[in-house]
């Protein structure tokens, strides 16, 4: 009977990280927005070039949560790839404040040389890349309610039309955060990402490349 309850946990644990019982948050309500004016057309892409992600859509990948018997299951984005779904929250928060917007869906792995000039050949101006190195959330167990980890490895730059590199900057980082037992693990994943992604594209050396 101790058995068959715990696989019950587990199952209600697994609905929530499948995010099938509660609302999705949208790239509007997580929007990434510039600090300051930018120029405008900005394209904007991301490449996800994570290698240690795992579950059977890696390009989906936003971490894992330990269920019961430390078993780890993978959270997945049920709708878009975890590079679509930041280009969506940046592109969200560009034109927020006003700027014209050109994006790219990018395959995992995608280069510059493949980025630039489709956004290039779109008309922007300049080119805001972001690629995902090693950026994954491991949930604590629901049942010890222990911290969880964020793990975050990522660079941004700013490219001219021709490709030539106008600033870069990495943030790479571990740290702990509590997750909220009411909300599922995937919407927690994304808000919890989202200011870290904020402040990657709001280094001073990104700002100042993107000014108008």
């Amino acid at each position: 009977m101790a058995s068959l309850s715990k696989l019950r946990l587990a199952a209600a644990a697994l609905c929530l990280a499948a995010c099938s019982c509660v609302s999705l948050v949208t790239p509007e309500q997580t929007a990434i927005a510039p600090q300051g004016k930018t120029v405008s057309p900005v394209g904007i892409a991301v490449a996800d070039h994570r290698t240690n992600t795992t579950g059977m859509r890696k390009d989906r990948y936003y971490g894992r949560v330990r269920l019961s018997y430390g078993i780890p299951t993978p959270i997945l984005d049920p709708k878009m790839a975890a590079a679509e779904r930041l280009t969506r929250q940046l592109e969200a928060g560009f034109r927020s404040q006003g700027a014209e917007v050109r994006t790219l869906v990018t395959e995992p792995f995608a280069k510059n040389a493949e980025i630039v000039p489709a956004l290039a050949g779109q008309g922007a101006s300049k080119v805001l890349l972001v690629r995902l190195d090693d950026v994954w959330i491991d949930f604590a167990n629901p049942i010890g309610g222990r911290d969880s980890i964020l793990y975050f490895d990522a660079t941004a730059q700013v490219l001219d039309p021709a490709g030539r590199v106008l600033a870069t900057t990495t943030r790479r980082f571990e740290r702990n955060f509590r997750y909220d037992a009411k909300d599922s693990f995937f919407n927690q994943a994304v808000r919890t990402l989202q200011p870290e992604f904020a402040a990657l594209v709001g280094q001073p050396s990104i700002r100042r490349a993107l000014a108008p």
